[in-house]
Order: structure tokens, then sequence, then C-alpha cells
């Protein structure tokens, strides 16, 4: 909603609760401070509740109860990696098992021993990830190029909405990254100095986010002026952004952006070899 109609609708809500009339309001976490910031007479009268999303220890009961119900030794250290990486969301916890188990990831019998060995490195799983990401959630395809891209794609020097899309790709998991946060994981991103956006094309891209995102009828991602922050909105979308991509065999490469920089720093030092060996030649 308008901030104008935020206003307007708390203030009516107001009279409902001098009228000892509740009112519950089902939000996203990063806006539960709206109602108090459009109307400060309902401060004091409000009590908010997180309910939070599902914890690791919950998460992992999920795997330990399907591991064992298959007779396979349960793996903590690759069950906290699948629970982490699953953004609070049990169904992506269920996929990643699923799918590793059905792609006989997971173990493999030992016929002299007559037992079942589990398989579940962290190259099986990384493989998971991103088939899951790919397989399960490949509608957000659309909507993630169409991010990167951003508007008047042809007119900007820089590549700066995928590049801050790429900051929730850099460990920790977080669902939001304030203004220093962006800066201090672009640099980890250790990016070459012509590809860093200077500090105004961040602020331009961050301040331009919400009309361009209404513009293109989606909600992925939202930057709160008023915290200085950048949120993910759909949980799911932050594992698809970090899954989506992944190189076997190798580091893991989350964004087509990487590959496009290590090919151009290839090409690059092709040209300077060649005109050097020419240089040579001359003299």
């Amino acid at each position: 909603m308008e901030d104008k109609e935020k206003v307007l609708l708390f203030q009516q809500w107001k009279r409902f609760v001098d009228s000892e009339i509740t009112v519950v309001v089902l939000g996203t976490t990063h806006r539960a401070v709206d109602i108090a910031k459009s109307n400060s007479d309902l401060i004091g009268r409000i009590a908010q509740i997180d309910v939070g999303r599902w914890s690791l220890s919950d998460l992992e009961k999920i795997c330990v109860k399907g591991f064992e119900y298959l007779g396979l030794t349960p793996n903590k250290k690759a069950f906290d990696r699948i629970c982490a990486e699953a953004v609070g969301l049990p169904i992506i916890v269920q996929q990643i098992c699923l799918h590793s188990f059905n792609r006989n990831s997971i173990f493999s019998i030992d016929s002299a021993k007559k037992t079942k060995v589990k398989i579940l490195d962290d190259q099986n799983i990384n493989n998971s990830f991103s088939d899951v990401a790919n397989e399960k959630y490949s509608q957000f395809e659309t909507y993630y190029k169409t991010l990167i891209r951003g508007p008047r794609e042809k007119s900007r020097k820089y590549r700066t909405y995928e590049l801050v899309i790429a900051c929730f790709t850099v460990d920790p998991i977080t669902f939001s990254l304030t203004r220093q946060q962006i800066d201090e994981r672009l640099l980890k991103l250790e990016l070459p100095q012509s590809e860093k956006p200077p500090a105004a094309s961040l602020n331009s891209t961050l301040g331009a986010l919400k009309k361009f995102r209404n513009k293109r009828e989606f909600q992925l991602l939202e930057w709160m002026p008023s915290e200085d922050t950048l949120y993910i909105v759909e949980p799911s979308f932050l594992f698809y952004v970090r899954w989506r991509t992944y190189k076997t065999g190798s580091t893991p490469v989350q964004l087509d952006l990487f590959e496009k920089l290590l090919r151009d720093i290839g090409e690059s030092l092709d040209v300077a070899g060649s005109r050097l060996s020419k240089l040579r030649i001359m003299e």
C-alpha cells in the first residue's frame, strides 16, 4: 500500500482499538513497524507476534527421520548444510533429500558386508542444490533475468543490479543487507576495478528498485530507505539465486556474471600477450 493510504487506514484503526475491538494484521517481518510508523498514536496499543522461520534443529529432524526410516546412518555435517541452505523452508529440505536419494548419491550397497554405505559428500549435495533450484524453482528465471538487466540496460555503464543480487550469494546466508553490508560484500567479490560500481550507481539502483519491480509486477526484493536495508521478500528466491548456477567439480559459480568476468580477464591477458609478441617481433 502507498504510505498515504496506510496512514489513513491506521488512523481509522485507532478508533477500533479505543473501542476494544481487536485487529489482527498478517504481514512480512520487515513491514512490522509500518503500523506504528504510519500512526504514532498506536504506539503502546499494539503488540507484535513474530512467527519466525523454521529453526535449523527442526529442519534437521526431517532429514534424520527420513534417513532412519531407510536404515541409513544420519550424516550431521551434510544435514547442517542442507538445512542452512534451505532458507527456513521445510519443502526445500524434503526436495533436496529426495533428489539425492533418487539419483543414488546417498548410499550404495556393499555386497560383501551386506550393509548400506552412505555417499552424501559436498559434491553430491551441491549437485542436488543446483538441480532442485533449476527444476523446482525455474519460474524465477524470468524474474531473475529481468532484475539483473534493470531499466535502461543499454545506457548503464555498470551491471549494478546483478552485482547487488550477487551480494546475497556471499556467505553467511541472510535475508537482508544494509547499505554498508552491500559495500562489504562487493569487496569480497574481488571484482576488477573497471567493474566496481561507484556509490552513486548503487544508490540510484536501490532507489529505483521499487518503481522498477512495481512496473514489472513482481515482489521479490524490497529496498527500505528508512532502514537503509535491502530485503529478499520471497525466501525460495534466495535459494534460487544462491544455487541457480553451479559448476561441477570446481568452485561454485553462483551467477553468470562471474563467468563473464573470468572470460573478460582471460581475453584481456590474451590481447596483452599478443601485443607483447608483436612488439618483440618489431624490435
